[in-house]
């Protein structure tokens, strides 16, 4: 699979989940939860299976995972 085709479905799922998610009446911190194991899922998926250089998904899913518990810490 295309490196554009696995972003495009990457950020369409993650994308429809922070809509709908709120609709649910899921609470804001569990939301944040929830997207973090749904975008590490498609990291482990898309990047970390197809790639020998597993460096770039590490730094991805650290990153994604810091900016989470930043944010569900901030509160905002």
């Amino acid at each position: 699979m295309p490196w554009w085709q696995r972003l495009a479905i990457t950020f369409a799922v993650l994308f429809a989940l922070k809509w709908t998610l709120p609709l649910l009446g899921v609470p804001a911190p569990l939301q944040v939860v929830m997207l973090l194991v749904a975008a590490t899922g498609f990291i482990w998926r898309f990047w970390w299976r197809c790639s020998p250089d597993h460096r770039g998904a590490l730094i991805l899913g650290g990153s994604l995972w810091a900016a989470g518990l930043l944010k569900i810490a901030l509160g905002s």
